[in-house]
């Protein structure tokens, strides 16, 4: 298996439709399959993932959780993602975004195929405001390429690396699922794949969409106070995971942000 496309849901019903979509709609010279993890949903978005199962037999392989996994504990349910994912490559993408290029992974794979000191290769992306029906630039910044180092000092500020723009070689394992249960955030993982190579960007590709709510999601329900906060923690969290390793190099790039 060349790429796996990784995806977790929750409540998504009517907006996951919009991010399978765009998955299925990939033009490849290479197999793909779509490990799409269902948080334990009641909103009917199971029995969506069965029939998208028996529509595209071996190509969407959805997984159910009995329980609740980031209520139960707090954290996004990493491991029985990635775990699931046979892919020499990871695409991930949540499930209220969605892709629009058709051609999105052939491009990024050839891209990583190429360029064997990236770890990872993104490219553009749109807001999407669904309260005013409009789409926007997320940043006035250039998006660009980052050197390994780079990554490891990612600020997550700016023109950021979204998940839904990403395709990173796969290096989940065994030996490496504690690292990615301790980044399970977006900001974090990021700052660890730095640790493994360099991120190409990919202007030609056309843009994800990333759909921002007022109130409708994590990030739109938190107040400022509580998006500064989350931005502590996570400079903590990389800092911590950095001190884990024992490099030192690493340890001094990451205190700068405490």
């Amino acid at each position: 298996m060349m790429v796996s496309i990784c995806c977790r849901t929750y409540n998504r019903k009517n907006l996951v439709v919009d991010a399978l979509r765009g998955f299925l709609m990939q033009e490849t010279n290479f197999p793909y399959e779509v490990v799409i993890l269902d948080d334990c949903s009641e909103d009917g978005t199971p029995e969506l993932l069965r029939d998208y199962e028996k529509k595209y037999p071996g190509i969407v392989k959805p997984v159910f959780l009995s329980e609740n996994f980031y209520t139960k504990r707090g954290v996004y349910p990493i491991a029985p993602l990635f775990s699931k994912a046979t892919g020499k490559y990871i695409a991930e993408c949540d499930d209220d975004d969605y892709w629009t290029d058709p051609l999105k992974l052939q491009k990024q794979v050839d891209y990583l195929e190429t360029h064997t000191e990236c770890v990872m290769c993104y490219h553009p992306f749109l807001f999407y405001w669904a309260e005013s029906d409009r789409y926007e630039l997320p940043s006035h910044e250039k998006p660009r390429d980052y050197t390994s180092l780079e990554l490891v000092g990612y600020s997550g500020r700016g023109y950021t690396i979204h998940p839904s723009t990403r395709l990173w070689r796969n290096v989940y394992n065994d030996a490496t699922a504690g690292d990615f249960e301790f980044c399970f955030d977006d900001y974090s993982m990021v700052v660890m794949l730095g640790m493994y190579g360099s991120c190409g960007f990919i202007e030609s590709i056309k843009p994800s969409v990333y759909r921002r709510f007022p109130t409708g999601n994590y990030w739109g329900s938190l107040s400022a106070a509580a998006k500064k906060q989350l931005h502590v923690d996570m400079n903590r969290r990389a800092y911590d995971f950095m001190v884990s390793t024992g490099i030192q190099k690493y340890i001094d790039i990451r205190k700068k942000y405490l």
